[in-house]
């Protein structure tokens, strides 16, 4: 698609006052999704990609939001982002005045708290170029998360009461894995590459350190980025493997169902 000439549909901006609009942030990446949440039909997706190396990191992709956003309130706006780095603290021993310090690689970006996961009592602190803060001005009535909060406990489409289970998110250069064991957030991390041998790796890896069996664990799949290798791989090594509906089409759907129970 040109991207001169791209328009989000008329009838979009017409009914957005009774749509819920996605938006998901890579380093050069971009996807966008309005669905009509009494019936879950999403009405209107466009992923947008930018060549790699070409462009500081962010700045291309909120460059075209800010040209193709449309001037429109929705019911309710979500923007997720892949955080420049996070740390994960738990909600008694968290302080606003001392981000800088779970944080002290990060010294020249926006630092955004929030505390999404009441049910595990902790709060997600993570860094973002400055130039995705100033999105929160440009549309009206946006909430940023970090993308490894669309993975935490509580907040999945795939409710589950199996007590130990993984949820891995498959972005363009890296992936997030959230592992539990008995109902408990045991790890939650980002790790670089996206290929299924990658993601199995750490997810094995992540196994053996917490003393699950990976054979017989639920293992949950989603992302805007898929192999087509990954369920012949992963199927090889992982029997209850589950993997996002509209993974060959790399389709925004499951992220904004994500996006719907975060907000």
């Amino acid at each position: 698609m040109n991207t001169e000439t791209f328009q989000i549909p008329t009838a979009v901006v017409e009914n957005s006052a009774r749509l819920h609009a996605s938006v998901h942030l890579e380093s050069f990446f971009v996807s966008i999704a309005f669905a009509q949440p009494e019936d879950g039909v999403v009405i209107f997706t466009h992923n947008q990609s930018f060549p790699i190396g070409e462009s500081i990191p962010f700045a291309e992709s909120v460059v075209w939001i800010q040209k193709h956003w449309p001037s429109a309130v929705f019911k309710k706006t979500i923007l997720s982002v892949e955080p420049l780095a996070f740390n994960l603290i738990p909600k008694a021993m968290f302080n606003e005045s001392e981000m800088e310090q779970y944080l002290p690689q990060i010294t020249s970006s926006e630092f955004l708290a929030y505390r999404f996961n009441e049910q595990q009592d902790v709060v997600i602190v993570f860094a973002t170029h400055s130039s995705v803060v100033n999105l929160e001005r440009f549309i009206a009535g946006v909430e940023i998360l970090a993308l490894p909060t669309l993975l935490l406990p509580g907040q999945r489409a795939h409710a589950s009461l199996v007590q130990s289970k993984a949820t891995l998110w498959v972005g363009k250069e890296k992936h997030y894995l959230c592992l539990e064991k008995n109902n408990a957030l045991v790890l939650l991390n980002e790790y670089a590459g996206n290929t299924a041998e990658d993601i199995l790796y750490f997810l094995a890896n992540g196994c053996i350190q917490y003393g699950i069996d990976l054979a017989a664990l639920p293992v949950f799949v989603q992302g805007t980025h898929f192999d087509s290798n990954y369920v012949e791989v992963f199927e090889s090594y992982v029997r209850q493997v589950q993997f996002s509906e509209n993974m060959q089409a790399n389709s925004l759907n499951d992220l904004w169902k994500l996006h719907m129970l975060c907000a």
